[in-house]
């Protein structure tokens, strides 16, 4: 950049004028005194004057630039600041693009938030430790993240140590589930994010079961029984007597052979069609058809169905419509009873229409597949895992599962595809045959911090969905304040002419056929309505004496039958002005048939007029008010938290109010709550009141030992509520032998011989038997004869034993007379034979002793239990109607309907009042659990479903001989006496574990020098062998206890003396009698489509559930295993004939 002058000068000495140039600066501008700002934004310093400096990022990216002014001095704001060691050069070009060398600058501002803390609790819950960087500051918050304050009103900020340790002590000591806050701040000011911890909470990771239904498409093989006609029956003679709730034994022989019977093997299902015809008899008469089953291991036939008025003589040409059935695994029997107007059966015929066997053993197809995501998808009973983001499957079924790709897994019936992050698409084999099965998985799951947690994956593969696994945790009762809508004259229209008026055949169940379209006045009420109606009736000006009762039918549609509901008996006559006094009845929710029926028959019916003259209407389903509360605790263990519900956390001390979809829910951390539903004051016009339905919660928990438990809360919505009634006879029954005798008698036998057989069965004994026999002696042939002495001789054979007792008594018309004790059973023959003389009166009694039949001693009257069904219920004045079986009684309207019911049980009958008062009286022919179902129905429709359960026990006293004796669910006690007594246990109930369902029972004279007996047999599972039997069987403090299914999981099942087991195995009957037993399949509930058996009236998905309620101890029973069903029918078709007036509706 230096400036010279420059001449130029010739040879002759001239010399030009002076020129200036400037020479090229190649001189790099230097830079001085650069320096960045203590916050790392601005960078200053000094250089050559218009010199442009640029500061960049090391990998070249212009952080910042600027045109040095004429001093040479410079300040540079950076885009970004340069902090935390990061470094830039900074450098500077002059205008002869000289640049300079870099000057590095670096950022040492430190602006890097420490890391999380980490929290920890001692056990106390008193000291907080927090792990940080050394020398942060530490500050505690609150769950709403407020500052946590000291007691003197400061915030808490804890100095941590050079290891970086912080600790904070609480007095008094934090209370388990209290969330709190903490950060880290460096000296820089940098403030970590928040740790959150939850005192006393290690982990809220938890896996909940799944259980999936994989719905089974099964194509059975079917057996078409190309005859079914060889199975009719015609000419029944079977009356009404002994067809109760269990067929009476006296009568099995002749019922056999008028029935018609069906055997079903297993994994089958037989669909029958049946079809009844009166004969050609056109009188006013009706038929049942009643259904039986046989158990397999007791031995009787329960009825499982009763058809009432199957046949209507007049109808249809006295037949039935066809009807359909479908039975599953077991021997099934269909037998006709008489209903009205018929005593006894003669000429009628029971036709099998159609006859088809479905295999499901064999099937001609199996398919079936589900997919899911068992971390996500919501269980129906304990909803979804607690889990946070980033949870992934570890394993299932102990294989790892990959990240990468789906992981193969098979299962007993299937194979299961599953991705880590959960999931999966479940098949099943190709070569499944079957149905009921489960295929189950267990997996494990892993948080991003390395807690763990386990649950099961279930598929269910069947062919119909399970029932619903929601279980209800409290039930709000709702006030309501129905809205009357109508009230005025009745659009109904009045009634002329009755068809179906013959009052023989009004009786408590009719078929829709036997009523007709338009067989009487049809009366609707619509869903959540309720109907007050007066009704009138007229003979139409008739004049013959007689009298009209008006009787009330609500349809039932499930079993397409009329149920009598109300009975106004002899409501007027035709004499006194042939008109009625107005009655009001009440109407719910359904369809429903009013007629009239005349003593005087049909004839006196065509002019008769039945009409609603008033009609009320009240609306439950847009009431006026509704309203309804109710409280609990989700934690009744007071060492268990509640640390969720839904998405909001939980806190102790706090209140929060959660939104459920009727109600609102107001809890508190220590699980109490109040839930409260109310019709909103806006509620739209679309608003339904919530009658019957189920508001759920999602409730997190976490018990003492940190188990973290998902479950739910879930309160049903209803006006009323039926609990359960438990109760027992005031004593024991006390049974005792059943004893009876043979009798042979003979005025005068005339005979020289005389031959007479009789059997006592294997389960008798002859107690002693007497013999008597006279002679009659011949005459001499002196002329004045006298009687010759002769000689009787009886010898009586045991053919099955073959031993022989004989007897003789000789002399002039003698008299044989002897006893016998203790014979055994056999077939035995008396031969009699008398020597010089003929036989004369004979007489022979037998009393037997039954070892196995048991009669009551003393009066029923002495073990009668009374109670009231609805003493426990909630909102009984919302209650319609209470229904056992297919009999009706009215609660709220005495005038409505008849004032007792009726009911026969396996073990006594039962009498229920219309104020729910019962009596039940035992019949002392046999014991166990007794169970009736019933139904109360409220204003509104909804229906709720309790159960009385009587425990009829037993004390049975035994003969002094071989006595046998069948353990039941109740608590037995045995005397049984002298003899080699045997008590046999079964079976009676679907669990794998335990006593099977068996009461605790004692025997208090067991005798093992007596060779008494405890028959196990058909109570284990069959797999029992010598190696493993101390899983089966334990004796412990005077208890004999059992594990059916040998998994060491003992019940008490017998109270017995014994030295120990060892010596009591010596009077044991434990060993298989061969594989283990096979169970009936599932019921046909489990197995047929409502489509498929919309018209199947069985025990299980047909018209016959309604009409007989039962509690069944073998819901499903899985393959490989055996039961006998301790299930109990509650309804006596035969009851149906008793007056109505008194006895039902």
């Amino acid at each position: 950049g230096e400036s010279l002058t420059v001449t130029l000068k010739d040879p002759a000495g001239n010399e030009s004028d002076p020129k200036s140039v400037t020479a090229q600066d190649t001189t790099p501008p230097e830079l001085t005194e650069v320096k960045l700002s203590e916050d790392g934004t601005i960078v200053t310093g000094k250089t050559e004057a218009n010199a442009t400096v640029t500061v960049s990022s090391p990998e070249g990216a212009q952080l910042g630039s600027v045109k040095v002014d004429s001093t040479g001095s410079f300040e540079i704001k950076l885009d970004s600041a340069l902090t935390d060691g990061k470094t830039a050069n900074v450098k500077a070009v002059d205008e002869s693009k000289n640049e300079s060398q870099p000057e590095v600058v670096t950022g040492q501002l430190d602006t890097v938030k420490p890391d999380v803390p980490k929290l920890s609790m001692n056990d106390a819950l008193t000291e907080l430790t927090i792990t940080t960087e050394p020398h942060a500051t530490v500050k505690l918050y609150d769950s709403k993240q407020q500052p946590l304050l000291d007691p003197s009103g400061k915030t808490i900020e804890i100095q941590a140590n050079e290891l970086g340790i912080a600790t904070h002590i609480f007095d008094p000591a934090a209370q388990r589930g209290t969330i709190i806050y903490a950060t880290a701040t460096d000296a820089h000011q940098n403030e970590s994010e928040h740790a959150k911890l939850i005192i006393g909470v290690q982990s809220t990771l938890s896996a909940v079961d799944n259980y999936e239904y994989v719905a089974l498409d099964i194509t059975p093989t079917e057996h078409v029984n190309k005859a079914p006609s060889d199975m009719n029956k015609t000419g029944f003679t079977v009356v009404n007597a002994g067809l109760g709730p269990v067929l009476d034994v006296g009568l099995l022989d002749d019922i056999l052979k008028n029935s018609v019977q069906f055997k079903v093997e297993e994994n089958q299902v037989r669909k029958v069609t049946l079809e009844g015809n009166a004969g050609g008899v056109q009188i006013g008469s009706t038929m049942n058809l009643l259904l039986y089953k046989l158990n397999e291991s007791t031995g009787e036939w329960i009825q499982q169905s009763a058809k009432n008025n199957w046949i209507i003589s007049y109808l249809l040409g006295g037949k039935s419509s066809p009807t359909e059935f479908s039975l599953d695994e077991g021997q099934w029997m269909f037998v006709m009873s008489g209903g009205y107007g018929v005593q006894a059966l003669t000429g009628y015929t029971l036709k099998v229409v159609s006859d088809v066997v479905l295999d499901y053993g064999d099937p001609k197809s199996v398919k079936g597949s589900k997919a899911g995501n068992m971390l996500t998808d919501h269980d129906e009973r304990y909803g979804s895992d607690e889990i946070t983001s980033g949870t992934r499957i570890e394993s299932i079924n102990g294989i790892h599962v990959s990240v990468n790709a789906p992981t193969l897994v098979r299962g007993e019936h299937g194979v299961l595809l599953v991705k880590s992050d959960g999931s999966y698409t479940y098949k099943i084999n190709d070569d499944y045959r079957g149905y009921g099965s489960q295929d189950e998985f267990e997996y494990q799951i892993t948080s991003p911090e390395g807690e763990k947690s386990e649950a099961k994956l279930i598929f269910d593969l069947n062919i119909k969905a399970p029932d619903e696994r929601l279980m209800i945790s409290n039930t709000v009762e709702l006030s309501v304040e129905p809205e009357l809508i109508f009230d005025g004259a009745s659009d109904i229209p009045k009634q002329t002419g009755f068809k179906v008026a013959n009052v023989g055949l009004l009786g408590p169940v009719l078929s829709a056929d036997a009523i007709g379209a338009d067989g009487g006045m049809n009366i609707s009420v619509k869903e959540d309505q309720w109907k007050e109606l007066t009704f009138e009736g007229n003979a139409g000006g008739v004049s013959l004496g007689g009298t009209y009762t008006l009787y009330v039918y609500k349809f039932n549609a499930i079993t397409n039958e009329y149920i009598l509901v109300h009975e106004q008996k002899d409501w007027f006559t035709t004499v006194i002005a042939g008109k009625a006094n107005p009655i009001t009845l009440q109407f719910g929710e359904g369809e429903y048939k009013a007629i009239l029926s005349s003593d005087k028959g049909v004839s006196l019916l065509t002019g008769a007029t039945l009409s609603v003259s008033h009609e009320k209407v009240f609306a439950y389903d847009t009431p006026t008010k509704l309203e309804g509360e109710v409280k609990g605790d989700v934690t009744p263990d007071s060492s268990t938290i509640l640390l969720k519900v839904n998405d909001q956390a939980i806190e102790p001390g706090q209140y929060y109010v959660i939104k459920g979809q009727y109600g609102e829910l107001t809890i508190n951390g220590s699980g109490e709550y109040t839930y409260s539903v109310t019709k909103p004051m806006d509620a739209p016009k679309d608003w339904k009141a919530p009658y019957g339905k189920i508001d759920s919660f999602r409730l997190v928990t976490q018990d003492a030992k940190g188990h973290t438990v998902v479950d739910g809360l879930n309160i049903k919505l209803s006006v009323h509520q039926a609990n359960d009634d438990i109760v027992s006879l005031p004593k024991a029954l006390e049974l005792t032998n059943v004893e009876a005798a043979i009798e042979i008698r003979e005025d005068d036998v005339k005979s020289e011989s005389y031959q007479k057989t009789f059997t006592i069965e294997s389960n008798q004994m002859i107690k002693d038997l007497n013999v008597t026999v006279t002679g009659k002696s011949d005459k001499t042939m002196a002329i004045f004869g006298s009687s010759k002495e002769m000689t009787i001789d009886l010898e009586l054979t045991n053919t099955t034993t073959q031993k022989t007792w004989t007897f003789n008594a000789s002399g002039t018309d003698p008299v044989l007379v002897d006893t016998l004790k203790a014979l055994p059973a056999g077939d035995y023959v008396v031969n009699v034979l008398a020597h010089d003389g003929k036989i004369g009166e004979l007489s022979l009694v037998a009393n037997y002793v039954e070892l196995e039949q048991y009669a009551l001693k003393g009066s029923q009257d002495i073990y009668t239990v009374t109670g009231d069904l609805l003493e426990n219920d909630r909102g009984t004045k919302m209650i319609d109607s209470l229904k056992i079986g297919n009999k009706y009684l009215s609660i709220n309207t005495p005038a409505q309907g008849a004032d007792v019911i009726k009911v026969a049980g396996l073990y006594g009958d039962l009498e229920v009042t219309r104020s729910g008062t019962y009596t039940y009286k035992p019949s002392g022919k046999a014991a166990g659990i007794e169970r009736f179902i019933y139904e109360t129905t409220s204003k509104v429709g909804t229906v709720e479903k309790a159960v009385l359960e009587i425990d009829v026990k037993q004390h049975v006293t035994g003969s002094e001989y071989n006595d046998i004796v069948t353990s039941t669910a109740s608590d037995d006690i045995f005397t049984l006496g002298k003899g080699a007594d045997t008590l046999i246990f079964n079976n009676l109930s679907t669990q794998q574990t335990g006593n099977g369902g068996n009461g605790h029972n004692q025997w208090t004279d067991f005798n093992a020098q007596e060779q008494d007996k405890i028959d196990l047999r058909d109570l284990l599972n069959g797999s029992q062998t010598q190696d493993n039997l101390d899983q089966y069987l334990k004796y412990d403090q005077g208890q004999l206890m059992v594990d059916r299914g040998g998994q060491g999981e003992f019940e008490a099942l017998l109270t017995v003396q014994a030295e120990g087991l060892e010596s009591l195995l010596k009077n044991i009957e434990w060993e298989s009698t061969g594989a283990p037993t096979t169970a009936a399949v599932p019921a046909l509930g489990d197995l047929v489509s409502s489509s498929d058996s919309a018209h199947a009236p069985t025990l299980f998905t047909s018209s016959l559930t309604e009409s007989v309620p039962f509690v069944s101890t073998a819901q499903s029973v899985p393959l490989g295993d055996s039961i006998a069903s301790d299930t109990l029918p509650t309804v006596d078709p035969l009851s149906d004939l008793e007056d109505l007036n008194k006895s039902h509706i």
